[in-house]
């Protein structure tokens, strides 16, 4: 098994290094309470953002309206003249 380690890893130092570094396994528990705050104040800056998101949503959709109902009236409009 050492033999086949050995084998597969990068023949110079520093990819090896990068390698080794990559490839351990989590020993202690540090790196998980890590990753779990960074869970957590990821989802707090997302609940922060929502209103945010829902807002520039609410103004796009407002801002369409009158293009949209002139499109509409252009339509019907359209739609009445006469063909020769």
């Amino acid at each position: 098994m050492a033999k086949l380690l050995q084998d597969s890893l990068p023949k110079t130092k520093a990819t090896r290094a990068t390698w080794l570094a990559n490839h351990q396994e989590l020993d202690d528990q540090d790196r998980v309470d890590q990753v779990e705050f960074v869970d957590l104040y990821t989802s707090f800056v997302f609940i922060l953002l929502l209103p945010v998101a829902v807002l520039i949503y609410f103004v796009v959709g407002v801002t369409t309206l009158p293009g949209l109902v002139m499109l509409k009236i252009y339509m019907a409009t359209a739609l009445k003249r006469p063909t020769k």
